[in-house]
């Protein structure tokens, strides 16, 4: 048989000798030979779900985290109950009164619960404490006599609760008795006087601060009503209703004249016509005038005649007034602003609509009266002198148009003072009505509610230990120290990186596994029921399915092979390989092939134990020559296999497989068997799977859950890869089984590898047909 390496392609491929065809695994079979799987602990965790292999960890090892957790717990209380000193307790307790007992509030219930725990934390102050030390005696007492800083020793040691909704204790514990309640009660005594009298008199002080606000809000307020009463005193108006009344009064004298001097400017115009189209024959001749042109402060003029449009106009001029005046003391932001420009547009919006629709009438009866010509005989004197007067006139009417125009703006900003003076002062009323309202509820709280605490109950000298403390103390050494253990146990159960699900094997290890096969209760496999109960029938049953489709999977992975040489190994002792091997040989054996088992564990063989066959001649006797294969290999009938058990094992012996003389026995063997399955000694313990593996076909991995370290099958494999084994892959045992199930329950995996050879005799252990009747686990019992 050669053996041909093709780098990182893919695992070492085999070719059997003379017209055996090449065989090659397929990628599932080894997963990325060409990198090697580095433990990590993300590797262990597989996946990081931490809570799993917790409990993981926790299934494994209850029994002896009960054992001497409770030891070190049950020793761990002891010693804080001997320890720890029963110690006394003083207390004395506060009651607190409601703060607002005559105005009840929505927040009544939340205010009360903070002002409960600032009390509760002011009473551990430092001004508190450093209050209480000053009471006479008190640093004489034994307690504190030799405490270097008694006010750490007291803010560490003094205890505030609430026993109750309106309760605050006060409570100090010690060895001392008599010193107790001389310490609380200088506690209690100054915290009354240096937080609770010193509150009732800040909360005096407040109000005495409020009293003055107050006065100085009233001092404010006396001077813009005075101001007010200034401006409406200046205009000789007694309130603000007939001040509006005389703005009124101007506007209308303004309308007033406003018409008069547009009647009179009619004239003014008709006038200059008349002077204007004339010549020096123009008084006796008999042509009409030319037809005037009407300017439209006569039609504005006419209009304003009207009622309607008089009352509009002055809502608009009123407005004008006050904008100018408003935009000439604030910002065009300015809510005053903003309201006077809104109500001009809307006049102004009025004025337009009104004019459009009656403008044109006043137009026609304006140049009804401008048509018209002088009176006859009247000549171009008398025009002249007529023009004069009514010149004369209109500047009169111009006079007292701006006088009144002048008094109307006087009036419009008095009337603005008068509107700031007014807000502010209505600001200020409702300020001082908080004001007075408030100062009026803190004088009846100061002057006749309750004091906000007062001492309910004063510490007594306690006679009775506390021995709840003690046993408090004494509980939670004895739960500490048995979860210490329980956290090592589980910490070094997570060290350990056992395998318990197959994931871990594909992704952590990169091996392809091939067949799993369950645990077996620990009854079955001490066979302490009845070989022909339905239990064992069961388990025969279970067992005998999971081999036969373990034994189809690798069947046709090596169906082109006309012989085969299989080798099951594992990491370390106690992974099952064993059982393994026994099944694989008598699954194999069901088909009527030729099956041969060998036992190549020298250091610890077991094979014999499992089918109850004698353990010498066998293998060992082949190498020395002392034995026929013939003589030494035996027929189990009750499985229809044959087994060569390992012998007399002895340094010789060793000597003889490391010199790699097994490798002719091996291949006279795979001459007379279709199948030689061999079961070797784990690989990191010792050398002896290397130097066979060489030799063989094909390799498998036996995986066991809670026994297997990822750490220790990824070396294992390394390993075998490094020397170009064929590796197929793994084989598990009781994997992504339900914990709950009871599989490995109990289940001892120290494999205890010895070295030590003695005389090569191994004791009779249990009787032939044992593993015959029930195929479990075939450990042998040692691991």
């Amino acid at each position: 048989m050669t053996m041909e390496f093709h780098g990182n392609d893919g695992p070492p491929a085999l070719s059997g000798e003379g017209n055996s065809p090449l065989i090659r695994t397929s990628p599932g079979a080894v997963a990325d030979y060409g990198r090697m799987p580095t433990p990590s602990a993300k590797d262990g965790e597989s996946g990081g779900n931490i809570l799993r292999t917790v409990l993981i960890a926790l299934r494994r090892r209850w029994l002896p985290i009960l054992l001497l957790g409770g030891l070190v717990g049950g020793g761990a209380a002891v010693v804080a109950w001997q320890v720890i000193p029963t110690p006394y307790s003083a207390y004395s307790e506060l009651l607190i009164k409601p703060q607002t007992f005559f105005f009840e509030t929505k927040d009544n219930d939340t205010k009360s619960r903070a002002y409960k725990e600032t009390m509760m934390r002011l009473v551990k102050d430092h001004y508190v404490l450093t209050a209480a030390l000053r009471a006479p005696g008190l640093a004489e007492t034994e307690t504190l006599r030799n405490e270097p800083f008694p006010m750490n020793w007291l803010e560490r040691n003094i205890s505030v609760s609430a026993p109750g909704e309106h309760f605050i204790r006060i409570s100090l514990s010690g060895e001392k008795p008599e010193d107790l309640p001389k310490i609380v009660d200088a506690v209690t005594d100054a915290f009354n006087e240096e937080v609770v009298n010193k509150d009732r008199e800040d909360r005096r002080q407040r109000l005495n601060d409020l009293k003055t606000l107050l006065r100085k809000e009233e001092e404010k307020l006396s001077g813009k009503t005075n101001a007010i009463r200034n401006i409406d005193r200046a205009l000789k108006l007694p309130n603000s209703a007939q001040s509006d009344a005389k703005r009124q009064a101007t506007l209308d004298a303004q309308l007033e004249v406003r018409k008069q001097l547009s009647l009179i400017r009619g004239q003014i115009i008709n006038r200059q016509i008349q002077l204007g189209l004339g010549d020096p024959e123009a008084e006796n001749s008999d042509e009409p005038f030319a037809e005037p042109e009407i300017p439209p402060e006569l039609v504005e003029g006419e209009l304003l005649g009207e009622p309607e449009f008089r009352r509009m106009f002055l809502i608009a001029r009123r407005h004008e007034t006050m904008l100018a005046e408003w935009k000439r003391r604030v910002s065009a932001e300015h809510p005053s602003v903003i309201l006077h420009e809104e109500k001009l547009a809307e006049a102004t919006s009025e004025l337009e609509e009104y004019r459009k629709l009656h403008g044109p009438d006043a137009e026609v009866r304006v140049r009804a009266r401008a048509s018209g010509r002088s009176a006859a005989g009247v000549g171009k004197a008398d025009l002249e002198r007529e023009l004069r007067t009514l010149i004369a006139t209109k500047e009169a009417y111009e006079a007292e148009l701006s006088k009144l125009q002048v008094e109307e703006n006087s009036l419009g900003v008095a009337w603005v003072d008068r509107e700031e003076l007014v807000e502010e002062a209505s600001e200020l009323k409702k300020t001082v009505g908080r004001y007075r309202e408030e100062v009026h509820h803190r004088e009846v709280e100061l002057d006749n509610a309750p004091a906000a605490i007062q001492i309910r109950l004063r510490a007594q000298v306690p006679r009775i230990p506390d021995v709840g403390k003690r046993q408090k103390m004494a509980g939670m050494a004895g739960a500490g120290g048995f979860a210490a253990i329980a956290a090592l146990f589980v910490w070094l159960e997570i060290l350990a990186r056992r395998i318990t699900r197959t994931d871990e094997v594909k992704q952590g290890i990169g091996l392809a596994i091939l067949g799993t096969i369950p645990l077996v209760p620990r009854s079955a496999r001490l066979n302490r029921m009845k070989s022909s109960g339905p239990k064992a029938a069961y388990w025969h049953n279970v067992l005998s399915e999971a081999v036969d489709s373990m034994r189809t999977v690798l069947t046709h992975r090596l169906n082109s092979m006309q012989a085969v040489t299989v080798l099951v190994t594992s990491a370390i002792a106690g992974e099952g390989k064993t059982t393994l091997s026994c099944q694989l040989a008598a699954s194999l054996a069901r088909t009527r092939r030729r099956v041969l088992l060998i036992d190549c564990d020298l250091r610890r063989p077991s094979v014999q134990y499992a089918f109850g066959i004698s353990h010498t001649p066998g293998l060992s006797e082949v190498l020395l020559g002392t034995a026929q294969l013939s003589e030494a290999i035996q027929h189990v009938e009750s499985v229809g296999l044959d087994v060569l058990a390992a012998g007399r094992v002895t340094s010789e012996v060793l000597q003889r497989l490391s010199h790699d003389s097994h490798s002719a026995v091996f291949k006279e063997l795979s001459a007379s068997y279709d199948f030689v399955v061999i079961d070797s000694s784990p690989v990191l313990p010792v050398t002896d799977t290397l130097l066979i593996a060489q030799h063989v076909d094909a390799v498998l991995i036996s995986i066991r859950r809670d026994a297997s370290r990822i750490g220790k099958v990824a070396s294992a494999f390394h390993r075998l890869r490094m020397i170009g084994a064929p590796v197929l892959g793994a084989i598990t045992t009781g994997l992504d089984e339900d914990l709950g199930s009871g599989y490995g329950s109990g289940y001892g995996y120290g494999y205890g590898y010895g070295y030590g050879y003695g005389n090569g005799v191994y004791p009779a252990r249990q009787p032939a047909g044992a593993v015959a009747a029930l195929p479990g686990q075939l450990e042998s019992p040692s691991r």
